[in-house]
């Protein structure tokens, strides 16, 4: 019984929102400004793509990202690579030293 409430609280919306919220404070104060900055440079980024840039920022590997947001470690890869179109990097320039620097 308690299994399947505790299902239907991790498929609700409102749960993740909740948690991804909880997550951003905490980041925040690690990491003052770094959301502010990513949006007014990048303001095309998606909650998910700010989501993937503040878990590269904390230096996670692709396979803990991919447990994070509930995806295969391809999937991630390939998000990497739209993160770096919408933020106009080339293919020579490493996202996530750029995201280390910002």
């Amino acid at each position: 019984m308690q299994l399947q409430s505790l299902r239907g609280s991790i498929r609700d919306n409102d749960f993740w929102e909740t948690t991804w919220e909880n997550f951003r404070q905490h980041f925040d104060r690690i990491h003052p400004e770094f959301f502010q900055n990513l949006q007014a440079q990048f303001p095309r980024l998606t909650p998910n793509d700010l989501r993937h840039c503040a878990y590269v920022r904390m230096n996670l590997t692709r396979k803990e990202i991919a447990l994070l947001l509930n995806v295969n470690v391809e999937a991630v890869k390939m998000a990497r690579n739209r993160l770096k179109k919408k933020m106009n990097l080339t293919a020579e320039e490493d996202l996530i030293a750029y995201i280390l620097r910002l």
